[in-house]
Protein backbone atom coordinates (compact mmCIF):
# COMPACT_ATOMS: atom_id res chain seq x y z
CA UNK A 1 0.00 0.00 0.00
CA UNK A 2 1.20 3.28 -1.33
CA UNK A 3 0.63 7.07 0.39
CA UNK A 4 1.95 9.93 -1.68
CA UNK A 5 1.79 12.97 -0.95
CA UNK A 6 3.29 15.83 -4.43
CA UNK A 7 3.92 19.53 -3.44
CA UNK A 8 1.24 22.06 -5.12
CA UNK A 9 3.00 24.48 -5.04
CA UNK A 10 5.50 22.16 -8.09
CA UNK A 11 2.47 19.90 -9.24
CA UNK A 12 -0.87 22.25 -9.28
CA UNK A 13 -3.06 18.95 -10.55
CA UNK A 14 -2.61 15.83 -11.54
CA UNK A 15 -4.65 14.19 -14.17
CA UNK A 16 -6.48 11.08 -13.94
CA UNK A 17 -4.77 9.51 -16.93
CA UNK A 18 -1.65 10.11 -15.54
CA UNK A 19 -2.20 8.14 -12.56
CA UNK A 20 -1.62 4.64 -14.81
CA UNK A 21 1.75 5.28 -15.85
CA UNK A 22 5.15 6.82 -14.43
CA UNK A 23 4.02 10.13 -12.49
CA UNK A 24 7.75 11.27 -12.56
CA UNK A 25 7.51 10.68 -16.98
CA UNK A 26 4.51 12.79 -16.66
CA UNK A 27 5.99 15.16 -14.85
CA UNK A 28 9.42 15.70 -16.96
CA UNK A 29 7.43 15.93 -20.39
CA UNK A 30 3.77 17.87 -19.83
CA UNK A 31 5.15 19.94 -16.64
CA UNK A 32 8.70 20.36 -18.09
CA UNK A 33 9.93 19.29 -14.67
CA UNK A 34 13.36 17.40 -14.22
CA UNK A 35 13.48 14.68 -11.51
CA UNK A 36 16.88 14.96 -10.11
CA UNK A 37 16.73 12.25 -6.95
CA UNK A 38 15.24 10.42 -4.64
CA UNK A 39 16.14 9.76 -1.05
CA UNK A 40 14.58 6.17 0.64
CA UNK A 41 14.48 4.96 4.06
CA UNK A 42 13.83 1.15 4.35
CA UNK A 43 12.94 0.24 7.95
CA UNK A 44 10.26 -2.36 9.76
CA UNK A 45 7.29 -1.05 11.41
CA UNK A 46 4.08 -2.21 13.03
CA UNK A 47 1.41 -2.13 10.62
CA UNK A 48 -0.58 0.78 11.24
CA UNK A 49 -4.96 0.52 10.94
CA UNK A 50 -5.49 1.91 7.75
CA UNK A 51 -3.03 -0.30 5.98
CA UNK A 52 -3.98 -3.42 7.84
CA UNK A 53 -7.42 -3.58 5.91
CA UNK A 54 -6.26 -2.42 2.69
CA UNK A 55 -3.29 -5.48 2.77
CA UNK A 56 -5.96 -8.27 4.81
CA UNK A 57 -3.39 -8.44 7.70
CA UNK A 58 -3.57 -7.23 11.29
CA UNK A 59 -3.24 -4.28 12.45
CA UNK A 60 0.42 -4.02 14.17
CA UNK A 61 1.40 -7.15 12.22
CA UNK A 62 5.23 -6.48 10.85
CA UNK A 63 5.59 -5.00 8.44
CA UNK A 64 8.56 -3.14 5.74
CA UNK A 65 8.50 0.27 4.80
CA UNK A 66 10.06 2.59 2.85
CA UNK A 67 9.62 6.15 2.86
CA UNK A 68 10.88 8.29 0.24
CA UNK A 69 11.86 11.76 -0.82
CA UNK A 70 12.04 13.00 -4.47
CA UNK A 71 13.69 16.11 -5.54
CA UNK A 72 13.95 17.78 -8.90
CA UNK A 73 17.06 18.75 -10.40
CA UNK A 74 17.06 21.95 -8.46
CA UNK A 75 16.81 20.64 -5.53
CA UNK A 76 13.47 21.49 -4.51
CA UNK A 77 11.43 19.00 -2.77
CA UNK A 78 8.67 17.15 -5.22
CA UNK A 79 6.99 14.72 -3.07
CA UNK A 80 6.87 12.30 -0.67
CA UNK A 81 5.58 9.21 0.42
CA UNK A 82 5.28 5.93 2.39
CA UNK A 83 4.96 2.49 1.47
CA UNK A 84 3.89 -0.73 3.35
CA UNK A 85 4.89 -4.36 2.38
CA UNK A 86 3.69 -7.55 3.72
CA UNK A 87 7.50 -8.77 5.20
CA UNK A 88 6.53 -12.35 3.91
CA UNK A 89 6.38 -11.50 0.59
CA UNK A 90 8.42 -8.64 -0.04
CA UNK A 91 11.05 -8.73 -2.57
CA UNK A 92 12.94 -5.13 -3.03
CA UNK A 93 15.14 -3.97 -5.77
CA UNK A 94 16.41 -0.55 -6.12
CA UNK A 95 17.36 1.48 -9.31
CA UNK A 96 18.08 4.90 -9.26
CA UNK A 97 18.05 7.00 -12.11
CA UNK A 98 20.23 9.44 -12.64
CA UNK A 99 20.91 12.57 -15.07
Amino acid sequence: MEQSYYLQSVIDSIPEEALYGSLFKYFEQSRKTQIGFIDQTIMSEPLPDEASEFMEMPAGSPSLLIRDESYLANGELLAFSKQYYNYQQAKLFMIKKVH
